[in-house]
């Protein structure tokens, strides 16, 4: 997946004063998809009358999607500080 500029931009805002390279941005972008497909497929294996992804509008996939991305991301930091821990 291919952020748009305007994506770019915001998450470069997002990052403050951290210089977010090309690398990271491409990084964070296949992150975003892959979450937007994991959402995807966990709402297909919902009831029909329980599944709602294809409802929302391509932002609120999006913002769903970034919220659980950062989630996961979030979840891997802590476990890496964790095991650091560990080994001291």
């Amino acid at each position: 997946m291919s952020m748009n500029a305007k994506c770019i931009a915001a998450v470069r805002a997002a990052a403050g004063n951290r210089r977010i390279s090309d690398g990271k941005i491409n990084k964070i972008a296949d992150k975003l998809d892959e979450t937007l497909r994991q959402l995807a497929r966990e709402d297909r294996a919902l009831p029909p009358n329980n599944r709602v992804w294809m409802s929302l509008t391509k932002d609120q996939q999006v913002a769903k999607g970034a919220e659980r991305a950062m989630q996961e991301v979030q979840a891997e930091a802590a476990l890496v500080e964790h095991r650091a821990a560990l080994q001291v």
